[in-house]
């Protein structure tokens, strides 16, 4: 496991650090408040942070005798984030022909029946309420153009 969060900082460090070189090219601040970078650059910065916290804590553990048997349960934790990744990438092919509302809806329902294991009619209605949230926030709100899929919404 330390190797794992080394490299995990690591990433998060070099990614953190390409995010900030990309948000360091849209204008930060308008003549009136913050611009279209002002969040990228600090959410970026926040990632580095958070990077160097996982690699100076990963660094600071003692390395795992070879001998000592593997955690039972981490087999299991390898499937959610293998599910959770899984999830992500199936989302973000079928927003295209989806769209965003019935994408979200899908993914929010799936993550919590498979990593909160509650039942249907709970993981349904949180999904629906999750992803009606989102549209509201973004779509009426924020009027952030989303995707449409075959279905128009």
């Amino acid at each position: 496991m330390r190797r794992a969060d080394i490299a995990g900082g690591l990433i998060t460090i070099l990614f953190g650090i390409f995010a900030i070189s990309q948000a360091a090219q849209i204008d930060y601040w308008w003549k009136f408040g913050p611009g279209p970078g002002f969040l990228p650059l600090w959410a970026s910065i926040v990632m580095v942070f958070g990077g160097c916290l996982l690699l100076i804590q990963a660094l600071r553990k003692p390395k795992q005798d070879k001998h000592r048997p593997k955690d039972p349960q981490q087999i299991k934790r390898i499937g959610n984030v293998a599910a959770v990744a899984g999830l992500t990438v199936l989302t973000a092919v079928g927003m295209v022909y989806l769209g965003f509302s019935i994408a979200i809806f899908l993914f929010v329902a799936l993550m919590i029946h498979m990593l909160g294991k509650y039942r249907w009619y709970i993981t349904l209605s949180m999904a629906l309420f999750i992803s009606l949230a989102f549209y509201i926030s973004f779509a009426k709100w924020l009027q952030v153009p989303l995707p449409e899929g075959i279905f128009g919404f």
